[in-house]
């Protein structure tokens, strides 16, 4: 079953859950009965209309993924301390790491890296190591890791490239599509300041939640990496 079909089985099996019909949704959705069975028949759903389901529905993306995973923690991933110290002490091991996980050719990352065939080997090799990915004859690579990871804030990834990373995100200019950056300063108290905390979290896991619906889709429209930065503290100037 593929992962489209495992997300769209689990918002039917929370219709049933809720005794809802076909009937039903369409009319939350203002849309046909036979659309909403078409949409079904043939995973045919966007990102936005299958949210908008499941919030009519009574239930969440976040919700579904997590039952469709059977993970009970409600959150990503996490690689191993060893793991994470082996792909922070050499650029390439990230490097080539972080761009295969996000759906990058073989090709293209090999070529980004400036890596000769024996180097690239190497890598892959050394990945297959910590267990990571498994390589197989041909240099084809089997992830051993779900495609969407959180790295610990104090982790060695983020001490090693953490502030290089913000340093460099920062000097682009935010301009174009799909594009914005608003830097709010003010006084809060305590109880608004952790209600806003909360909102931060909630938005943090709805676009992980986007991210994850769509490395398991199909999407038409080519993608592009982003970068997205929540934060929040105590501060002053």
């Amino acid at each position: 079953m593929s992962e489209t079909s495992k997300l769209i089985n689990g918002l039917k099996s929370e219709l049933k859950t809720r005794g809802l019909t076909y009937k039903d949704l369409a009319q939350r959705l203002n849309l046909s009965e036979p659309s909403v069975k078409r949409l079904f028949a043939e995973e045919s759903f966007t990102l936005e209309r299958f949210a908008k389901a499941c919030e009519v529905v009574g239930t969440s993306i976040h919700s579904i993924l997590k039952t469709s995973d059977g993970r009970d923690d409600g959150g990503l991933a996490h690689l191993s301390l060893e793991q994470e110290e082996m792909l922070a002490s050499d650029p390439d091991y990230f490097g080539v790491f972080h761009r295969l996980l996000h759906g990058y050719k073989m090709s293209y990352v090999q070529n980004r890296m400036q890596l000769s065939d024996a180097q690239f080997t190497r890598v892959l090799v050394a990945l297959d190591k910590i267990g990571v990915i498994d390589l197989g004859p041909g240099n084809v690579v089997k992830f051993k890791t779900p495609r969407l990871i959180r790295w610990d804030n104090d982790g060695p990834l983020m001490k090693t490239y953490g502030e290089k990373v913000r340093q460099v995100y920062f000097k682009d200019p935010f301009l174009g599509p799909a594009t914005y950056c608003r830097f709010l300063t003010g006084p809060l108290s305590d109880r608004v300041a952790i209600i806003a905390e909360d909102r931060l979290r909630k938005v943090c896991r709805e676009i992980e939640d986007m991210w994850e619906w769509d490395m398991r889709s199909k999407p038409k429209d080519p993608r592009r990496h982003h970068g997205i930065l929540v934060a929040c503290k105590p501060w002053d100037w």
